[in-house]
């Protein structure tokens, strides 16, 4: 009787291992984001530097 449980148990693992590996798809998504976001953040700068430019704006 305790084998049969111990066979439970043993699958329980098995299926928070795959919740971790989905976790960890999730935060490969996450920082795939983020790099997206740090470039239109560079892109919307370089255009605020050519629209500030002919009005007289100036960065630095």
């Amino acid at each position: 009787m305790s084998e049969a449980r111990f066979e439970v148990a043993d699958a329980g693992f098995e299926l928070a291992d795959a919740g971790f590996e989905v976790a960890g798809v999730s935060f490969e998504r996450a920082d795939a984001n983020f790099e997206r976001a740090d470039t239109r953040f560079e892109v919307y700068r370089a255009s605020f530097n050519k629209i500030g430019s002919p009005i007289g704006l100036r960065e630095g």
